[in-house]
């Protein structure tokens, strides 16, 4: 106990060792051993508060980063089994103690607190399917507008594929034509009295 009062054991360490203490020993003082109960009562309190103490403060830095992720299911998923097990702590007190009216109490509440948590996950997996049929729908009717007016392909450039050089006194000329298009403008050229080069 002096070792746990002056910090050089922890409250696990005097909670173990005392408790060894306690079943091998034959304690000659019947307040001595109620004082080393009370130790190790201390020791399990201070531990199961830390315990609670810092999964509630993980629990609160994983509803922060899940709400910013946007996962809200994992945030209620939480909020769900935190609930869960303080009604149940509540509950196994109330049970120690007898008391009847706050056993119903308990029961009852651990009983809704399922029922809000599976009624949350209905109307998310609603709405998730709403958005889905939503988003396919949407899908649908640009599909159907796409094909009642099809978007205008841009014109391929015409480019040509052979330019001809056309020279006649005081000047020339380059004329481009698609292969199958020569044969054509030199028979014109021909027709017209013009030579090509």
């Amino acid at each position: 106990m002096q070792g746990y009062e002056d910090g050089t054991i922890t409250a696990q360490q005097l909670s173990s060792q005392a408790q060894q203490t306690a079943t091998t020993m034959n304690l000659l003082n019947e307040q001595d051993l109620d004082r080393l109960n009370s130790a190790i009562d201390s020791a399990n309190t201070s531990m199961k508060q830390l315990n609670n103490s810092s999964l509630s403060t993980l629990n609160g830095l994983k509803n922060e980063l899940d709400n910013l992720q946007g996962k809200q299911e994992n945030v209620e998923r939480r909020q769900y089994e935190s609930r869960n097990r303080s009604l149940k702590a509540e509950l196994a007190q109330a049970k120690a103690k007898g008391d009847g009216a706050s056993v119903s109490n308990l029961s009852q509440a651990l009983s809704i607190n399922q029922s809000i948590y599976s009624e949350k996950r209905r109307q998310q997996s609603q709405q998730q399917q709403e958005q889905y049929n939503q988003k396919r729908e949407q899908q649908r009717r640009e599909k159907e507008k796409s094909r009642i007016n099809p978007t205008r392909q841009p014109s391929r450039s015409t480019t040509p594929e052979k330019i001809i050089r056309l020279e006649y006194p005081g000047g020339s000329v380059n004329v481009g034509v698609n292969r199958n298009d020569e044969a054509k403008l030199l028979q014109a050229l021909k027709s017209a009295g013009m030579r090509s080069i």
